[in-house]
């Protein structure tokens, strides 16, 4: 299953906020848990070990640490992208469909998710360039929440509950969102139970 959690351009929070954000969902990726702070970035992860047990740790990088990627899913067509990427030239020191992004990114941005069939939410940061990218993929099948954050930023997880473990948010409860929940038994997405906390919808980035 695993779980994703991070907090873009907000220098209020700190790596150990990330760690709580984890924590929290570790039960979505009870084999290990990860952070990484990567200046105004802090990205985390709770993995399930299913492909390359060993490598597959992340947050994971490409070969010299300037691309970095939170995954959660399965890219069904890794190993015919991993094949070209090598004949590229790319280096690959582990086994995982997680390892095709970062290097994928490297080779062509944002149309790298052109290429992509799976089912999937991840957040790729780019170092050298400063940027990155947050996907969900096109049907939806994995989740992803995000937040506006009043010191500047955002933060996004797999889950609302590690969203919620963030000091300072001032969380509402949406009542629109409330009584399409009951209406319903669920909040059509974008809305959620809470106000300013909305759904990555499925097909974006």
């Amino acid at each position: 299953m695993c779980g994703i959690a991070g907090i873009v351009g907000s220098s209020r929070y700190e790596e150990r906020d990330v760690k709580k954000m984890i924590n929290i969902i570790s039960y979505r990726g009870p084999d290990e848990q990860g952070t990484i702070h990567l200046g105004n970035v802090k990205l985390g992860h709770a993995r399930l070990a299913v492909v390359d047990p060993e490598n597959g740790t992340q947050p994971m990088s490409n070969h010299d640490d300037t691309v970095w990627v939170v995954f959660n899913g399965e890219i069904y067509n890794h190993l015919e992208i991993r094949t070209k990427l090598i004949q590229k030239g790319y280096k690959f020191k582990s086994r995982c469909d997680t390892e095709v992004l970062v290097h994928l990114w490297r080779e062509k941005g944002i149309d790298m998710l052109h290429d992509l069939i799976g089912m999937f939410s991840f957040c790729i940061w780019d170092k050298n360039l400063n940027k990155g990218i947050l996907v969900r993929d096109r049907q939806g099948i994995k989740p992803c929440y995000i937040t506006k954050l009043k010191t500047g930023g955002f933060a996004f997880a797999s889950e609302i509950k590690s969203i919620l473990t963030l000091d300072g948010l001032n969380v509402e409860i949406d009542d629109e969102g409330l009584n399409l929940f009951h209406t319903f038994n669920h909040t059509p997405p974008p809305k959620t139970c809470y106000k300013n906390i909305s759904h990555l919808m499925p097909g974006t980035y």
